[in-house]
């Protein structure tokens, strides 16, 4: 059982979770790469900056009565490569920031982080897309530092409204673990994002 002082309010480190160094160990390679970077064609370096809401915000801890459901900012960044027009490789973080008040009104941070394929459909200017990739959940709270990361996934689609502007829907989900008062403290996660994001290339 997670000990009952679980959310009374203690204020430790609050931080992102690993997702970041990938970014920035990207964004090297792009910027040592800026021969082939953001020259108006899809294939080469691309960078994507996005942000809309998350409808669901959902994460459980096993053997606990702590269930986490909330709406909140959603933000997603990618910093990859597209061998051609219609595919691309890249590092993403996919996450949402929201209060909740099942843990004393903290803040959460929970999202996706690793590395997805992109595929872009169709020949018009208005390309469907759909993605898949694979990496690691995390989570992390402002306060009582409750925490974790573990395996995790994330699916999505949408459209490429115009060059360089798309709308999409992704969903993430994974388990993640860390130990919390001497005790594992391991949570299962899901979560949709509904994002409007910018992809320079």
């Amino acid at each position: 059982m997670v000990r009952q002082g679980l959310g009374d309010g203690e204020q430790r480190n609050f931080h992102f979770g690993r997702g970041w160094l990938l970014a920035l160990v990207l964004a090297c390679v792009v910027l040592v790469s800026t021969g082939q970077a953001f020259d108006g064609q899809r294939k080469g370096f691309v960078a994507g900056l996005g942000i809309g809401v998350s409808p669901v915000a959902h994460w459980t801890i096993d053997n606990s009565p702590v269930t986490v459901d909330e709406v909140g900012l959603g933000i997603n960044g990618m910093l990859g490569y597209a061998w051609d027009d219609r595919n691309m490789l890249v590092g993403e973080n996919n996450i949402s920031l929201y209060r909740t008040d099942k843990i004393g009104g903290t803040r959460v941070v929970q999202g996706w982080s690793g590395v997805a394929w992109y595929h872009y459909w169709g020949q018009g200017k208005r390309k469907p897309f759909t993605m898949v990739g694979l990496g690691y959940m995390m989570f992390s709270t402002e306060y009582d530092n409750i925490q974790g990361d573990g395996y995790g996934y994330v699916v999505g689609g949408g459209l490429e409204l115009f060059k360089q502007v798309q709308i999409g829907a992704y969903y993430s989900g994974g388990r993640t673990s860390d130990t919390y008062w001497g005790e594992k403290l391991k949570a299962s996660h899901g979560l949709l994002n509904l994002l409007v994001t910018m992809v320079a290339y």
